[in-house]
């Protein structure tokens, strides 16, 4: 139906009307989103102000946790020398790793934070041991939404876009950003 439209349109002169009505248009981009339902929500008071919009689902990595550990202590007796000079020095919550990819470890702590996370391996390294700090990530999945503007149409505000929503869990919303679509020049 869409090249039907196009067809005509090369076909026969526009009416000058149509000039207004086929304005040259500009990708915007809100978002982030986690929740499907105000996503959802989100679009459809868009689409009431006549924009379309497309849904695009991005994944991102984000830190989780930092772990902090001691590697190359190829037997038993290595882990528990390594086990006893950490507690002698006051780090009391230090554990030999039993899977079998990480046997030649002592696990120094997992933080919930790089700054405690780091704290303990400059511990660890006063020591004169050699730490490693691992940042492990989680993926998460972040809704955009891409609204096709006129050019001088206003950005959609998030703030009245969003009255009335939380996500599905009751948790906040938190900052919804409004910026260029990938890929799309600032004019469009």
């Amino acid at each position: 139906m869409a090249a039907l439209a196009s067809t005509a349109t090369v076909t026969s002169p526009a009416p000058t009307t149509a000039a207004t009505t086929t304005a040259p248009l500009r990708c915007r981009s809100l978002g982030p989103f986690v929740d499907e339902a105000t996503t959802s929500t989100v679009a459809q008071r868009l689409q009431a102000r006549g924009w379309t919009t497309r849904e695009r689902n991005v994944e991102s990595a984000t830190p989780d946790s930092y772990w902090v550990y001691v590697s190359n202590l190829h037997d038993a007796a290595a882990q528990r020398r390594m086990i006893a000079s950490l507690n002698a020095a006051g780090i009391r919550d230090a554990a030999i790793m039993t899977e079998p990819a990480q046997s030649d470890r002592v696990s120094v702590g997992v933080f919930a934070d790089q700054a405690h996370a780091v704290r303990r391996a400059e511990q660890v390294r006063a020591l004169g041991f050699k730490p490693t700090l691992q940042v492990h990530q989680r993926t998460l999945m972040q809704r955009w939404l891409d609204v096709e503007l006129k050019v001088g149409d206003s950005d959609p505000s998030p703030e009245q876009l969003l009255q009335g929503t939380s996500n599905s869990d009751g948790s906040s919303l938190g900052t919804v950003q409004v910026a260029d679509c990938p890929g799309a020049s600032p004019s469009g």
